[in-house]
């Protein structure tokens, strides 16, 4: 065997034995109560999109439970909802990186921690979701019940697997590295005329500030700017998965209607 396939091989037992840690890590995090994200009875799902975007009568909703929503009401009404529930966890993606980005001090290691835990429950709800809408339940039920390993996959297929995704995955990252460098270089900048704009704005409001006070507030100011870059890119990386992963459940519906996938 080549130097190269053993170094190769001993960097995949590497990688391999992380993600074992990772994947054990994430199922037992899954497993608590409180972030609980499986969906044991689809059903109630199915009630609450129901109820919130779809209004079906109770005959419908027997017949959804039956089958799919997608092959009750269509495939244009399931998109639109589709794209509600996932700009719906995209933002939610967004106000929690935002929250864990915003302090400055040494909270904010344990803080990212949080932050990519909540990312990634975010993926395992949308998926869940997505497969509850275009799929039967008999794909994601019984033995083919919704769990950890299940989901593991789905967000393999939200992520892809294309070279081309994984650029484009690390060229966000990078363009939210910029953008943060950006505010923080144009408040250095401007800061003298920012702070005197803002000393000018609290006296009209009859507002008397320390320059201690006004320091603070700009402060917190970058912080929450630098924050909000941090949470737009998180909503940059999940809401184009997410839609990955609708598109391929849109294709297998697709095919398996088609007869001459069948021959």
């Amino acid at each position: 065997m080549s130097l190269f396939n053993t170094v190769k091989e001993k960097i995949n037992a590497i990688i391999d034995w992380g993600m074992g840690i990772y994947n054990w890590v994430f199922e037992n995090i899954l497993g608590l109560r409180f972030l609980h994200t499986y969906k044991e009875d689809p059903d109630q799902f199915i009630r609450h999109i129901s109820d919130k975007y779809l209004h079906l009568s109770e005959e419908d909703l027997v017949r959804t439970y039956e089958t799919s929503p997608l092959e009750v009401v269509g495939q244009e009404r399931i998109t639109s909802v589709a794209t509600s529930r996932i700009r719906n966890h995209g933002m939610r993606v967004l106000a929690v990186t935002a929250m864990c980005a915003w302090p400055q001090s040494w909270i904010m290691w344990p803080l990212m921690v949080v932050d990519i835990i909540y990312f990634q429950l975010q993926v395992f709800a949308i998926s869940q979701e997505l497969y509850i809408l275009y799929k039967r339940k008999g794909e994601y039920s019984g033995e083919n019940q919704l769990n950890y390993a299940s989901l593991a996959n789905m967000a393999v297929k939200m992520a892809g697997t294309q070279i081309k995704h994984k650029v484009i995955k690390q060229a966000k990252k990078v363009v939210g590295q910029i953008g943060k460098g950006i505010v923080k270089r144009s408040f250095a900048i401007f800061r003298a005329t920012i702070q005197a704009t803002f000393r000018q704005v609290l006296k009209w409001c009859g507002i008397t500030v320390t320059k201690d006070m006004i320091e603070t507030t700009l402060t917190l100011l970058l912080s929450g700017l630098c924050a909000l870059v941090g949470g737009l890119i998180s909503y940059w990386l999940f809401v184009p998965m997410a839609r990955r992963l609708q598109r391929e459940l849109i294709e297998e519906v697709d095919n398996s209607k088609d007869p001459n996938n069948h021959i």
